[in-house]
């Protein structure tokens, strides 16, 4: 695991959450608070983020070295770092929630109510489904790619469908508490390496449980294990196609 400062991102995650921050720049246009966070968490000097790199803007850019923060699926930043990587080395950001703790606010009075965690945890393998979309990206010799675990407030207005008003609800912000740890990745491997214990062989469905994954990111999953040589399909099980992990693809072996 990487180094990292947990004093230093919870007390940025405590000014970003206290105070109104404008929001007229590109990046900053919608920008939630775990972006903002993470952004300022790498590049603390204003002046280098929000950086014009020809048709492109960067989350952050020092004159020779490239930090994007990416929120969501990896999938949208295909282009610009596809752009990004001909001149200069990237390292990519990835927040994981590992806990959720949910705050639903009333529409009509604005007031919170108390907080309650989400039963579903993140974990660093969640980045294998990221990395499905970087193909022909990653690896590269200029990309870094650096997880972090984070604990957030998940705040939601409880405007949406139902009796209850949450579904299809509004989404107001994710405030990060707290960095929990982080791992850079460089290749393939080291990804495959965050895998928990599997059988030999395993089932998508066996996959799925072992890494709390939904089916969608199971199947990124071992789609990315398979196209670098770290899993292969070895044959059926009932209606169930097998796969079988490569040494180097084995936990513990980053």
């Amino acid at each position: 695991m990487s180094e990292l400062d947990a004093e230093a991102f919870a007390a940025l995650c405590g000014a970003f959450a206290g105070a109104a921050r404008p929001r007229a720049s590109i990046g900053q246009l919608g920008e939630k608070t775990l972006h903002a966070v993470c952004k300022s968490y790498f590049e603390p000097d204003t002046a280098k983020q929000e950086v014009p790199v020809g048709r492109f803007v960067a989350d952050c850019f020092d004159g020779a070295h490239i930090t994007e923060v990416q929120t969501r699926s990896f999938y949208p930043l295909q282009k610009k770092l596809a752009f990004f990587l001909q001149s200069y080395p990237v390292t990519v950001v990835k927040p994981v929630i590992r806990q959720r703790t949910v705050f639903w606010a009333d529409p009509a009075t604005g007031v919170f109510s108390q907080g309650r965690k989400s039963p579903k945890k993140g974990r660093f393998s969640d980045i294998l489904e990221d990395l499905f979309w970087l193909d022909g990206l990653f690896p590269h010799e200029g990309l870094t790619v650096t997880v972090l675990l984070t604990d957030v407030h998940d705040l939601r207005l409880r405007d949406g469908f139902g009796p209850a008003g949450k579904s299809h609800a509004t989404r107001q912000d994710i405030l990060p508490v707290s960095l929990c740890e982080s791992v850079t990745l460089r290749t393939p491997a080291q990804a495959a390496a965050l895998l928990p214990p599997l059988p030999r062989p395993f089932t998508l469905k066996e996959l799925q449980k072992a890494a709390c994954m939904t089916p969608r990111m199971a199947a990124h999953a071992v789609k990315f294990l398979i196209r670098h040589g770290l899993v292969q399909k070895t044959g059926k099980r009932g209606n169930a196609f097998l796969y079988e992990q490569a040494a180097s693809a084995l936990p513990g072996r980053m």
